[in-house]
């Protein structure tokens, strides 16, 4: 079960991190 979590909280935060990249970049083009 441990195992798991870690494996989710890293999809979770791979997942932000490219949404906050994305964000990022829209920001930056307007």
């Amino acid at each position: 079960v441990k195992n798991n979590q870690s494996l989710y909280d890293k999809q979770i935060f791979f997942a932000n991190s490219v949404l906050w990249v994305v964000f990022t970049k829209d920001q930056i083009n307007d």
